[in-house]
């Protein structure tokens, strides 16, 4: 990033709290490409290991699948909880909600608190 030279960093000294903004990262271009022979499609997301990393690496794949999963289960759990001890009720929200959050929490290092926000409401509801 450019520094700011001294007389334009006087000048908007009396005018408030300097705002830089930085251009959006660029993103992984989608497509086809040639790798010798063989042609290669270029996708815009991909499943390792069951976690979703997408071209701009913001994790929102990743998020977006988490909370689908997440929101399936608490609906299945929903529809058998008169049927079943609260205790049962618990052990299935920890194993198949919880876990589910919990599971490679290190890749969302970093990710919007937007993107944390959504997660963040599937606990509220299963709480």
């Amino acid at each position: 990033m450019d520094q700011i030279q001294p007389t334009a960093a006087q000048s908007y000294q009396n005018r408030g709290p300097l705002v830089l903004i930085e251009p959006p990262p660029t993103q992984i271009p989608t497509g086809q490409i040639q790798v010798g022979n063989t042609s290669v499609l270029l996708v815009s997301q991909v499943r390792d290991l069951g976690v979703y990393l997408d071209t701009d690496v913001a994790m929102r794949a990743h998020i977006t699948a988490t909370l689908r999963k997440c929101f399936t289960a608490l609906q299945q759990i929903c529809s058998v909880r008169r049927s079943v001890p609260r205790h049962a009720l618990l052990t299935l929200i920890w194993s198949l909600v919880v876990s589910s959050i919990d599971y490679c929490n290190p890749v969302l290092v970093g990710v919007s608190g937007h993107l944390l926000n959504w997660l963040q409401s599937v606990l509220n509801t299963a709480a």
